[in-house]
């Protein structure tokens, strides 16, 4: 390699790190204004104990998003939540957040499979899940094939989609209060422990057709409350 050519590789490779200095100021600045930005609508009253139950109750995909799961306020920037919720739920504004919540905390979807659950227990592909997800949870077979609702997987995501909603301005801090009391209403109706809970989240999710995989390592952490930052299983009662 002769000088010159040694001198274009070394003045690239400064201005790559220059680029991704700038990116990264420009990222935090923009990740401070997104939350300041919130933090004018939010009151930031403590949470109250309907809150901090809706929370917990979505504890699952909080914690697989490295999110503090008793609490209202982002920790992260805003534009994956922006992007995720317009990619795989189509919303962009209130309407469509008020649409996409309602169905939810109506279990529409949690219903039709219900209905799996009730014929078609003997199908293999439920088998293959209810022995997938007990050997994750280290659970008896038995207990996972007598949960007869797959409703936490509609409340689960019902309580981060008002979150998220609440933290992009789609929905106000009322609304969102009264979703995550819709939430916890379905699960003290229809919920009998945390393991139960769970184990209805997980075969919810595998009828969707979503990959359980290190979701059942981080529901045994959630269960077990073996690591300080996930122990809301085991500090909370389930009702």
């Amino acid at each position: 390699m002769n000088t010159n050519t040694y001198y274009i590789i070394s003045a690239i490779a400064i201005a790559f790190i220059v680029y991704l200095l700038r990116l990264n100021q420009m990222m935090k600045k923009r990740k401070a204004k997104q939350i300041d930005d919130f933090k004018q609508r939010f009151s930031g009253k403590p949470l109250n104990p309907n809150q901090k139950k809706a929370l917990a109750y979505g504890a699952i995909l909080a914690y697989t998003r490295s999110e503090d799961i008793l609490s209202l306020i982002p920790n992260s920037r805003l534009d994956k939540y922006e992007y995720g919720l317009k990619e795989q739920w189509g919303i962009t504004n209130t309407k469509e957040a008020l649409e996409v919540l309602n169905g939810l905390v109506r279990l529409e979807r949690s219903q039709e499979y219900d209905q799996l659950l009730l014929h078609c227990k003997e199908h293999q592909g439920l088998r293959t899940v209810f022995v997938e997800i007990a050997k994750g949870l280290e659970l008896p077979v038995e207990n996972v094939r007598k949960i007869a609702s797959t409703y936490a997987w509609d409340i689960c995501r019902a309580v981060n989609l008002a979150k998220w909603c609440f933290w992009l301005g789609y929905l106000t801090e009322e609304q969102t209060n009264d979703y995550l009391n819709k939430c916890v209403e379905v699960v003290w109706s229809k919920g009998k422990s945390w393991q139960e809970y769970t184990c209805s989240f997980l075969i919810g999710r595998a009828i969707q057709g979503f990959d359980l995989d290190e979701l059942l390592v981080e529901c045994q952490q959630l269960l077990s409350g073996q690591l300080k930052k996930c122990s809301v299983y085991i500090d909370l009662p389930f009702k």
